[in-house]
């Protein structure tokens, strides 16, 4: 893998960290009214939180553009810290407001954006290569292609399940996470492979 392939592969990761995080944070402002004074005031400092931490991250993304592949180790560690923070908040309001569709709903659909945003760049890269190489790109691009949809057919089935727990949701996006990561990895490596040939 190039190193801007290594580059691409974690703004990819972060991004879709981030906008997952992104759309829980808009989730959870959507409730705050709905809560007491004393929960709002809480759940305020939470969304501020929530926002310091992707101010942070964006920075940790820009710094890796600019700085290039040395800056990803540190980059990485500070959006892992990030989400490792994130996660036990945003769960514990989202018990609190009762929020658990909602949320889910909201992470889903930011990962099921990444992985068309990043089928999409495959496709258009796949395209691009000499007619030798394109079969084994586009071959790379589908393969991940198929991996997206395995998960988005296991968001609809606990979209079907109705009031699933916030800890099967969250499984169920933590297992997405992982074969996005996964497949992107995948992916990077077979589409750079495509090139060199």
């Amino acid at each position: 893998m190039t190193e801007q392939s290594r580059i691409d592969l974690f703004v990819d990761w972060a991004k879709a960290r981030l906008d997952e995080m992104a759309a829980a944070l808009k989730a959870l402002e959507a409730q705050v009214s709905s809560l007491d004074d004393r929960m709002r005031e809480d759940a305020q400092a939470s969304v501020s939180k929530f926002q310091g931490w992707l101010g942070d991250c964006e920075k940790q993304i820009s710094l890796v553009q600019e700085q290039g592949e040395g800056a990803i180790m540190e980059a990485r560690r500070t959006i892992e810290q990030a989400w490792e923070e994130f996660q036990p908040e945003l769960a514990k309001w989202v018990e609190t407001a009762k929020s658990h569709q909602a949320t889910f709903e909201a992470q889903a659909t930011a990962q099921l954006k990444s992985w068309q945003a990043m089928m999409d760049d495959f496709m258009a890269k796949a395209s691009q290569m000499h007619e030798a190489n394109k079969g084994e790109a586009e071959a790379a691009a589908a393969r991940f292609k198929d991996e997206a949809k395995r998960a988005e057919s296991q968001f609809e089935e606990l979209r079907k399940a109705g009031m699933a727990s916030w800890g099967a949701m969250s499984e169920a996006l933590e297992q997405s996470r992982a074969a996005f990561e996964k497949a992107a990895r995948q992916a990077r490596d077979e589409l750079t492979k495509a090139g060199r040939k």
